[in-house]
């Protein structure tokens, strides 16, 4: 399945579409990645933060590539969906949610 999307580059509107398979990371249908409630949604993501592969996973890691690569921090997407696997891989994702689930309780922040 077909990313479509643009950047906005000095002004330009640059359209764009990419292919998964031209990241390196595998196609799957729109069923496989199909959430739920706010509470399975949240099960899922703390599931993909916590090591689980699959297509979770692997539409996290080609939308923060994307971001990554769009906001600058990554000269490439391949080179932007590396970072967020290091960032899976090491837990450091989770340790960030970790924290902000600890600040917002030290100051009472409704999440």
């Amino acid at each position: 399945m077909k990313t479509h999307s643009s950047f906005l580059e000095q002004g330009d509107i640059i359209p764009f579409t990419l292919h998964p398979e031209e990241v390196d990371l595998p196609v799957y249908g729109n069923d496989a990645i199909r959430g739920g409630d706010a509470k399975q949604n949240a099960d899922i993501m703390l599931r993909l933060l916590k090591g689980e592969k699959g297509a979770y996973r692997d539409t996290v890691l080609l939308n923060a590539g994307l971001g990554l690569y769009a906001h600058g921090t990554a000269a490439t997407i391949k080179k932007g969906i590396s970072m967020a696997k290091e960032s899976l891989d090491s837990g450091s994702a989770l340790a960030k949610l970790e924290n902000l689930i600890a600040y917002g309780n030290r100051n009472k922040v409704v999440m």
